[in-house]
């Protein structure tokens, strides 16, 4: 039985936020519209490098990197964020 995307991040995203340049993961689709998991990048590399130092799937999800650049908080803005990593279908 296949795991599902949630569950692939879950046990993954430890170790790819270890990579330079990764800020995120995320679910997401691929051009053609199918499952696929979003490394989310600062910038600090180009995608094709980073893309390149990850492996290009996992579980049969395949991995696209997207830059965001770098991610500042607001000020005077408090933000509650849902770690749990849980969705509702």
């Amino acid at each position: 039985m296949q795991k599902t995307i949630t569950q692939v991040l879950q046990e993954n995203t430890h170790l790819w936020m270890e990579t330079p340049g990764v800020i995120g993961t995320g679910e997401g689709q691929n051009s053609i519209g199918k499952p696929a998991i979003i490394i989310f990048s600062d910038g600090s590399k180009s995608d094709r490098e980073l893309q390149n130092t990850l492996p290009s799937e996992k579980d049969g999800y395949p991995l696209l990197v997207r830059n965001i650049g770098t991610v500042t908080p607001l000020n005077d803005i408090q933000v509650q964020v849902d770690t749990s990593m849980k969705h509702k279908k």
